[in-house]
């Protein structure tokens, strides 16, 4: 396993925190431990080892990978953030709340990327029609397999023969950790007022998988990407 750094600029004990614009954490970063302190920004680093998932690990995942996670993020983040925030007790209680829908995402990441894994790495019949297995049509064009389980978008950190955005996996993966450090710029710059999204980087048997609460943007609803 590995810790997280996540942050609002305030700062909410020892452990590990995951998602983007928690305040927790001694700072943030791509699989690694951190302590006590004030953090800014978003994000975490988390491992997981082997081991194969039983259908009641599957099924219980599934069910936590339903829950609206950018909703309840957003909604403990506030609609101001950091701005015009004053009292210092209504700023740590949000930001306890944002630390633990945080934490509560990095957990269901966790439990996710063991089964994303297994269905990568078996792609027969009966993978392809499983939650886990990857969707063709979504995300862009950097980085491997695409996955959508529920709530959470999950993509590997990899090099795939249709794109020539990374030359190595280990290029991908240092532009994840690059991803990550991006959204917690954005949210220190912005005081919080830029609402960003929940991600984590999980490293697991091998792989790194960057895993993202969906945003409610769409294409077709016209708030989405062009291209």
């Amino acid at each position: 396993g590995a810790g997280a750094g996540v942050g609002a600029g305030a700062g909410v004990g020892a452990g590990a925190g995951a998602g983007a614009g928690a305040g927790v954490g001694a700072g943030a970063g791509a699989g690694a431990s951190v302590g006590a302190g004030a953090g800014a920004g978003a994000g975490v680093g988390a491992g997981v080892g082997a081991g194969a998932p039983t259908q009641a690990e599957a099924n219980r995942v599934l069910a936590l990978c339903q829950r609206d996670w950018n909703r309840d993020f957003q909604e403990a983040a506030g609609s101001t953030g950091d701005a015009g925030e004053t009292d210092a007790a209504q700023r740590l209680q949000r930001v306890r709340r944002m630390h633990r829908v945080a934490s509560e995402f990095e957990t269901c990441c966790r439990a996710l990327a063991p089964l994303i894994v297994a269905a990568h790495e078996s792609p027969s019949p009966s993978h392809s029609a499983s939650p886990f297995a990857p969707k063709s049509g979504i995300g862009g064009i950097a980085g491997g397999a695409k996955h959508a389980v529920g709530n959470v978008f999950v993509k590997f950190a990899s090099t795939t023969t249709a794109s020539t955005v990374f030359a190595s996996d280990h290029l991908a993966m240092a532009a994840s950790s690059c991803e990550l450090r991006g959204v917690q710029a954005y949210r220190r710059c912005s005081d919080g007022a830029l609402h960003v999204p929940l991600i984590v980087l999980v490293d697991c048997q091998g792989f790194r998988l960057v895993c993202t609460a969906v945003l409610p943007i769409s294409t077709a609803a016209g708030d989405g990407p062009q291209s």
